[in-house]
């Protein structure tokens, strides 16, 4: 559910989410009476794996005792043949990072068998209690995921004696930003402004690209973080009004909008 508001006309929100995903959040944001900018940051491309490699992962697929999904670009840029291969599998059990993925999942006939919750990162999940040493040793595990993410999930289970298999179907790609003449003309307007991060390489693409005569006043606007870790990057960079939504889900979002606005409110 949107939380009620009582007024956010005032506000620009910056919305860094790749474009094929942003639309949802966008119109929700917009319902509450706030405008809207879309400025992905990053891109994602999927990969195309030959057919001998798709081959190779559904015989890997049928044989796995986990998968894991670490988020709805891999479900969305799987292979069709892959998806078909985990919806018919009894042998495996799924997990995935969040509900977004999860219900992308379910809609392609996949059963799932356990959802990170919301805010929780990789850290977390390899707390649970099935990725333990003593239930994980010799296990086959598939990720399906991005190039260039995180490897602490495959690291740690590998360290932990699984047998861990990467498939890689999408990359992101980093568009070229025009900032500086978005900057001076944000900056120019007397209007909060709010920058939406839902994940690191997005932040980090997005700062890259700040002129230095355009940090302070970067540093003075509120940025909402899907996570602790991004918050951390985002504070070494001098960003002082960071909020952390409990989930990247939309509603979540929304609610850490109302929360910035009137912490702001009562800042003036």
């Amino acid at each position: 559910m949107i939380p009620n508001v009582s007024d956010l006309s005032a506000w620009q929100v910056v919305l860094m989410r790749p474009a094929h995903q942003v639309q949802p959040l966008a119109d929700a944001i917009q319902q509450m009476g706030a405008s809207t900018i879309l400025l992905p940051t990053l891109s994602i491309v999927p990969l195309l794996p030959s057919l001998s490699l798709q081959t190779s992962w559904i015989n890997q697929i049928r044989e796995a005792d986990w998968v894991m999904i670490s988020s709805q670009n891999g479900v969305h840029c799987a292979p069709p043949l892959l998806l078909q291969a985990l919806a018919l599998t009894k042998t495996c059990k799924v997990v995935t990072m969040g509900a977004a993925t999860t219900r992308a999942l379910v809609a392609k006939g996949v059963s799932v068998f356990f959802t990170s919750p919301p805010g929780a990162d990789s850290e977390q999940l390899l707390t649970e209690p099935f990725f333990q040493e003593n239930e994980i040793a010799n296990k086959k595990i598939m990720l399906i995921a991005g190039e260039g993410g995180r490897t602490l999930i495959a690291d740690t289970l590998t360290a932990r004696g699984a047998l861990v298999t990467w498939m890689k179907v999408y990359r992101q790609e980093k568009p070229k930003l025009a900032l500086k003449p978005l900057l001076a003309d944000w900056a120019s307007l007397n209007h909060p402004f709010c920058f939406m991060v839902t994940s690191l390489n997005c932040l980090h693409h997005f700062l890259d690209n700040v002129s230095i005569e355009h940090y302070a006043w970067i540093n003075q606007q509120a940025f909402i973080v899907v996570s602790e870790r991004i918050a951390q990057a985002a504070r070494k960079w001098g960003i002082q009004h960071t909020f952390v939504a409990k989930s990247a889900e939309k509603e979540q979002l929304c609610t850490a909008l109302l929360h910035v606005s009137q912490f702001c409110h009562t800042m003036t």
